[in-house]
């Protein structure tokens, strides 16, 4: 019942936070913009872009935004590069975005960052061999059911699932979150990560879901 509490008390939040984000995002896409402004925008961010192919294909500020988002450079919670961008729209665009960013940038004033004891689960790790790392059922499980639709925010702050894998996971039938927590534990055992249990509770931070964290570090300290 605590842990229901708990969940019921982060999530809304959490939906704030992103709904405004994906305010941000479609005024951003229906601002007006020259092509001299896109270029000037793109050059900021051609060292994130990294890929002369896909800097020469983007042709709007959608597809810029998108593939910002796949690089980890922006999102809900990580919004100071999207002032670069602000400052190269339009006049009334930016003064609606403007208004939105201060909302995001105020809400996640109020996001308390949980410190995370990694000491505790460096010793945790068991210290026989890294490969024999896995997840409790009961872990998988609750990630699974309450990640939902925003697993891609969820691998990418795990930082050790290629781009590939998670191109991979989303042609996946079946649970996505799941699979993504399968493709880690692989990636664990082949990277041979010192502190997994460090790894993922400092992903649910990122993304802002300590009720999920919180959760597995009681499941873990049980064990």
């Amino acid at each position: 019942m605590v842990l229901i509490s708990i969940h019921n008390m982060e999530n809304p939040r959490f939906e704030i936070l992103q709904d405004n984000y994906r305010q941000i995002f479609q005024l951003l896409c229906d601002s007006k913009l020259s092509d001299e402004n896109l270029e000037s925008i793109k050059r900021k961010f051609k060292d994130y872009i990294n890929s002369v192919r896909r800097y020469e294909n983007i042709n709007n500020m959608e597809e810029l935004l998108k593939i910002l988002e796949k690089r980890c450079v922006i999102g809900y919670n990580n919004i100071g590069k999207l002032y670069d961008i602000v400052e190269e729209v339009d006049d009334v665009s930016k003064k609606k975005i403007g208004r939105h960013l201060v909302i995001q940038s105020d809400w996640l004033s109020k996001t308390p960052k949980a410190p995370i004891n990694l000491a505790f689960y460096q010793d945790k790790q068991i210290h026989s061999s890294i490969p024999e790392f896995s997840l409790p059922f009961e872990v998988m499980n609750y990630i699974s059911r309450n990640i939902d639709r925003f697993w891609k925010n969820f691998a990418r702050a795990l930082q050790i699932i290629p781009e590939k894998e998670i191109d991979l996971i989303e042609d996946h039938n079946g649970d996505k979150t799941r699979k993504c927590l399968e493709v880690f534990v692989h990636e664990v055992k082949c990277q041979r990560l010192s502190n997994p249990y460090g790894t993922l509770l400092s992903a649910l931070e990122i993304i802002n879901r300590r009720d999920i964290k919180e959760y597995v570090e009681n499941v873990l300290k049980s064990r």
